[in-house]
């Protein structure tokens, strides 16, 4: 009788530890639960185009979530172009800076799962970056722009970072311009002279060129550089001693604008000290 009274008594307290675990296993949502999350992404709300300059480098854009479940979530998880970017636990803020200096069509998705491993997707959200004007890859913007004078005569403000570009404007000195930012050539064939010196013409004249011309290195034969510069509005191809060139390679270019509106690139050695003033 003993035995008989203890083994219902075992039966009873695993049915009862059995019973509260599921209790508690579907008060938690682990269990009997086919409804899945709602989840949407709220910032920003609709898909947008952005364009991308030498004032305006890169995108910066905070991705709020909305995520809720009929009984508890597990996680969110913020997807971009199908690949995940981050993931959310339970009690997260849900909540993620995103940013780009590239050119791209960027897809955003947001998933919720919740304990039982329902999930639902949002709705996409998608933000095209273009690129306005001439934006090289590491090209770094200025926090504001700085404002600088130009510190020569007769300084081409150019299309691009390049003395390849075609110019804008001539710039005088002591002129006002805003600098916006800097990029640095990787090209050895661009370079300037290192004091006045004249330029051998093909036809055996010279043509006097001021100390910093900026020209295009075409090929060495010692010991001159055959190069290319631009004089005016005209394009010219002579000879100078190598002594009487130097490389810019590594140098800066600054994106700039004048004060009549007039956008464009300037060699950073024609300009005063940008680098001191931006800090």
């Amino acid at each position: 009788m003993r035995s008989k009274i203890l083994k219902w008594s075992l039966i009873s307290a695993v049915v009862i530890i059995i019973l509260s675990l599921a209790g508690w296993l579907y008060l938690q949502g682990y269990i009997l639960d086919r409804e899945p999350p709602e989840v949407s992404i709220i910032r920003p709300s609709r898909s947008r185009v952005i364009t991308l300059s030498p004032k305006n480098p890169r995108v910066k854009e905070v991705f709020q979530i909305k995520a809720v479940d009929n009984r508890a979530l597990d996680r969110v998880v913020l997807l971009l172009n199908d690949s995940q970017i981050k993931s959310f636990g339970r009690g997260d803020k849900l909540s993620f800076e995103w940013e780009t200096k590239n050119r791209g069509k960027y897809v955003f998705k947001a998933l919720a799962y919740d304990r039982a491993k329902n999930k639902k997707e949002s709705k996409p959200v998608t933000i095209t970056v273009k690129v306005e004007g001439i934006l090289p890859a590491d090209y770094t913007g200025f926090q504001k722009p700085v404002k600088v004078y130009v510190g020569a005569s007769n300084v081409f403000l150019r299309e691009g970072p390049s003395v390849t570009y075609g110019v804008i404007k001539i710039l005088k000195h002591r002129e006002e311009v805003l600098v916006f930012g800097k990029w640095a050539s990787k090209s050895p064939d661009e370079a300037i002279t290192t004091d006045r010196v004249n330029l051998i013409t093909p036809d055996g004249g010279s043509i006097e060129l001021d100390r910093g011309k900026a020209l295009l290195i075409v090929k060495r034969e010692d010991p001159y550089y055959i190069v290319s510069v631009q004089i005016d509005n005209r394009k010219l191809t002579g000879k100078l001693p190598v002594s009487a060139v130097k490389s810019i390679s590594d140098r800066p270019w600054y994106y700039v604008r004048t004060k009549e509106g007039k956008e464009g690139w300037v060699f950073g050695e024609f300009l005063g000290n940008v680098e001191g003033s931006s800090e």
